[in-house]
């Protein structure tokens, strides 16, 4: 699974939902980057949930929602 440089529907849903869980997404974005062949689609998709992660977490540590 995401080794191909097309993404199926299947797959898409997979990676928004293990980014949508907390901590999950951590052990997720790891075994992306470790694991050899993947899709550099879903490398790409992974890098920017995880921009969005640190900019989440930057927000929280200025506003402290």
């Amino acid at each position: 699974m995401f080794k191909s440089d097309r993404v199926t529907i299947l797959e898409w849903m997979l990676i928004i939902g293990f980014m949508a869980l907390p901590f999950v997404n951590l052990a997720f974005i790891l075994w992306i980057f470790i694991r050899r062949g993947s899709s550099q689609t879903v490398k790409n998709l992974v890098i920017a949930f995880g921009i969005f992660i640190i900019f989440a977490l930057i927000a929280l540590a200025i506003w402290g929602f």
